[in-house]
């Protein structure tokens, strides 16, 4: 999650817990939720920002749990002194076999925050991704070198059954034939088959709208010499692409 301090951290932290929301709503009804990370908020905290409100708004909305279990970041001098990651599920009680632990105490780490880990019971399905198949071309015999070819079938005859007669010819034949046109598959380019995969699998007017907008604001403040910090097209910038990506993921979940 964005960290504080920076221009305009408020409003991308806002726009990851929509995500996050945006998420949660379409796989909530048949599936637990868990989720875990970074938070840049301590949850347990009793006075809070804006950041923290709305990320709790979040948790109380979905009846999402977490555990306070420990100071998981270290200030620059190497001092325990916030938890700010956090693990946010809706998992039953008797699928989780171990609560959230902070380890610091592991040797190898290196990074400003503790790792945390929790346990739970769970089953997995493999999807083996079938193996794409190879488009053989048709043979450019003006490419192919035909001395190599020439060699390979030489070879290939050594390996046939020489003694034609009445009862193999169709069958040495066939054999022959097979071995013409491995020799030539083989020096033949091969391609894979082209997926198109588009930039957006959903696509209505709303979504257009928000392209052009997106676009159009984009160009603006490339014009203007992309400036940072509080700058009225910046923030319209990022509110546009905010715009789309929230339109792309309604209507995502809207068609499954």
């Amino acid at each position: 999650m964005p960290c504080r301090g920076l221009s305009g951290n408020v409003t991308e932290f806002c726009d990851c817990v929509d995500q996050i929301r945006e998420i949660i709503l379409k796989y909530n009804t048949d599936n637990y939720i868990l989720l875990g990370g970074d938070f840049n908020e301590n949850l347990g905290g009793a006075h809070g920002s804006r950041r923290l409100n709305y990320l709790k708004e979040l948790v109380n909305d979905f009846d999402l749990k977490f555990e306070n279990s420990g100071e998981t970041y270290l200030d620059p001098r190497g001092n325990e002194c916030t938890e700010i990651d956090f693990f946010l599920y809706n998992v039953p009680s008797v699928l989780i076999t171990s609560r959230k632990v902070v380890l610091n105490d592991l040797r190898t780490n290196t990074s400003d925050h503790y790792p945390i880990k929790v346990e739970l019971l769970c089953n997995f399905t493999l999807n083996i991704k079938p193996e794409e198949s190879v488009i053989s071309t048709r043979v450019n015999w003006r490419t192919i070198d035909k001395h190599v070819y020439s060699i390979r079938v030489k070879d290939g005859l050594a390996t046939l059954e020489t003694e034609i007669d009445d009862d193999n010819v169709e069958e040495v034949v066939k054999d022959f034939c097979e071995l013409m046109s491995e020799s030539a598959s083989n020096l033949a380019s091969r391609r894979k088959p082209f997926n198109s995969k588009p930039k957006l699998k959903v696509w209505n007017p709303e979504i257009r709208d928000n392209v052009m907008n997106m676009k159009n604001a984009y160009k603006a403040w490339k014009r203007a010499d992309r400036p940072r910090g509080e700058s009225s097209l910046l923030t319209e910038k990022n509110l546009a692409k905010r715009a789309l990506r929230s339109s792309v993921r309604q209507a995502i979940a809207k068609k499954d």
